[in-house]
């Protein structure tokens, strides 16, 4: 059997085994075990096994993502049939994607908005009119540049992890409240605080 055709038995059927995939099957079959092509339509959150919502539990995606790695990676499968090595290649990029979107509030955030049809692009559109935002991030720019010293830059870091913070929460509020439009905002000061973020870091 070809690389072509078990891919392209992955959605109906193990390509070990021939049996019925159910609608729980991510990774392995539920009947003989062998691995599976990766999915095309399971979300991160479901390939992870957590709620999709915004305020997620990070150790717990770390303990479930830490869990399925050592089932999945590449190294597992050094002995095993080619097309299986392909399998586990691809599984374990995939639930690497998963857990470095789902980790990051920024990413998490806009893969939610992505699941509801929304692309938030880089997170800048529709800022530029803010005068009050931009204000205050030229304002914030210009002290990082004025830090003196580690503990100057550490207050930085921590008022701008609560900014974060106070988006990340606005934004989980907009959404369950189905103000998707409002949700994108939040979004797009999140995408700020995590540009400050990686400004402040590069000068600890």
């Amino acid at each position: 059997m070809s690389i072509h055709q078990v891919e392209s038995q992955h959605s109906a059927e193990c390509w070990s085994c021939g049996s019925a995939h159910g609608d729980d099957t991510l990774f392995f079959c539920n009947q003989c075990g062998a691995i599976q092509a990766a999915s095309d339509t399971a979300d991160y959150f479901q390939l992870l096994g957590v709620e999709p919502t915004f305020m997620v539990n990070l150790p717990v995606i770390e303990g479930k993502y830490k869990a399925l790695q050592r089932k999945l990676h590449p190294d597992m499968y050094a002995t095993k049939q080619k097309v299986e090595q392909d399998f586990s290649a691809d599984q374990s990029s995939l639930v690497n994607k998963a857990y470095a979107t789902l980790v990051n509030p920024l990413s998490r955030a806009i893969y939610l908005l992505r699941l509801r049809g929304i692309e938030a692009g880089d997170g800048e559109e529709g800022t530029m009119s803010d005068f009050e935002l931009l204000s205050e991030v030229m304002e914030i720019r210009e002290a990082i540049e004025e830090a003196e010293d580690i503990g100057g830059l550490q207050k930085l870091h921590q008022e701008n992890a609560e900014k974060m913070r106070q988006s990340g929460a606005a934004f989980a509020a907009a959404l369950q409240a189905g103000e998707l439009q409002q949700a994108l905002e939040w979004v797009h000061r999140m995408t700020y605080w995590d540009r400050i973020d990686k400004e402040i870091t590069r000068k600890l």
